[in-house]
């Protein structure tokens, strides 16, 4: 009886870790972008699943699962819900997490996939519903299609929240004190990590986007 082949399995130097605050969106938002990526096959991003209410707790779960030092991690968390900002992003700092974040939620950043805003809610639902009545009117946060619904506006997003971050910083802003602003995100910087990462393990790769 022949022996059966066994299949190779491909070791990376580098993985992403990526915690998220959110259950649905944000999961099924990253997992299309791997997709769109070719990530499966490409590079080992992992989503790390959790059961906490804190960012700083969200910082310490994904540190666990650094496997090199040569590892990337990040979590994604927004200001509505979420207690200690300012002890999460402390402890990121000191242990090399990176944090992608959203004020006042993600839904901010699907926002500027539609227009350019610098508009500043004060709760979670109103972006929600300001994005439904305008843009989505069938959002929903259990929807695992989120990321192809605006796919095709990613690159728009991209320059939109660099141009938020930019008046922010214009604005005199202290960086390290990113929780306190309203609005603000750098998912896009996340986005351009796995991007980073992919780029790794192909040959002559192409940039989806332009970061």
């Amino acid at each position: 009886m022949p022996k059966k082949r066994l299949q190779s399995v491909r070791q990376y130097k580098k993985q992403i870790f990526i915690a998220c605050e959110g259950k649905k969106t944000e999961p099924y938002y990253l997992n299309g972008f791997k997709k769109l990526c070719d990530l499966d096959t490409a590079v080992n991003v992992k989503i790390v699943s959790h059961e906490h209410t804190s960012a700083r707790e969200l910082v310490e779960d994904v540190l666990k699962c650094r496997e090199t030092e040569n590892d990337e991690l990040w979590i994604i968390c927004d200001k509505d819900g979420y207690t200690l900002h300012h002890e999460a992003f402390c402890t990121a700092k000191d242990n090399g997490v990176n944090i992608a974040f959203s004020s006042i939620s993600f839904e901010y950043w699907l926002l500027l996939h539609f227009k350019y805003t610098a508009h500043s809610f004060t709760k979670s639902k109103n972006v929600e519903d300001f994005l439904k009545h305008n843009y989505l009117p069938e959002y929903d946060k259990a929807d695992k299609n989120v990321f192809d619904k605006v796919k095709d506006k990613t690159q728009t997003a991209i320059d939109n929240a660099k141009k938020l971050r930019k008046a922010a910083k214009t604005a005199n802003y202290d960086d390290c004190k990113i929780y306190e602003l309203n609005p603000y995100t750098n998912v896009d910087e996340l986005l351009h990590a796995i991007e980073n990462l992919r780029s790794e393990y192909q040959r002559n790769p192409v940039f989806l986007f332009r970061y």
